[in-house]
């Protein structure tokens, strides 16, 4: 669902700031099917199929965000 190229070696990090691995600022977030993507990508991708019940984008089984253990977070 996220197409942005990834290389698998990180860019050179010569000066703080500089560039990052793709998706470095979004949180990984589970969904009960076992299933991982960025929030980002999720979120987008569940609001591009609104019309119908949210599905997981790999196994289209129902998607419900994985509740971490110990946080008490949905």
């Amino acid at each position: 669902i996220c197409r942005i190229a990834y290389d698998g070696c990180p860019p050179p990090r010569s000066s703080p700031g500089a560039a990052k691995f793709p998706g470095d600022d979004s949180p990984v977030v589970w969904g009960r099917c076992g299933h991982a993507f960025h929030l980002q990508c999720i979120t987008k991708w569940l609001s591009g199929n609104a019309q119908d019940a949210p599905r997981c984008p790999i196994c289209r089984g129902a998607w419900e965000f994985k509740e971490l253990e110990g946080t008490g977070a949905g």
